[in-house]
């Protein structure tokens, strides 16, 4: 699955939060893993390793 964020400005931070969390029957969702990386110019792509599974990321 690609989800494509679109533009967003980042020059305030200078790190970024992914949080992939599941969906339930509405008040039970799950957090099934989180990483922090630090921003840097340019172009990044990287892994994310959660609790069960990856995330693949791409920073431009």
């Amino acid at each position: 699955m690609v989800i494509d964020l679109g533009d967003q400005d980042l020059s305030s931070v200078n790190k970024v939060k992914f949080e992939v969390w599941d969906q339930d029957s509405g008040w039970d969702d799950d957090l099934l893993g989180a990483c922090e990386k630090v921003l840097t110019a340019g172009v990044k792509q990287d892994l994310c390793y959660l609790n069960r599974g990856q995330l693949f990321y791409k920073l431009e």
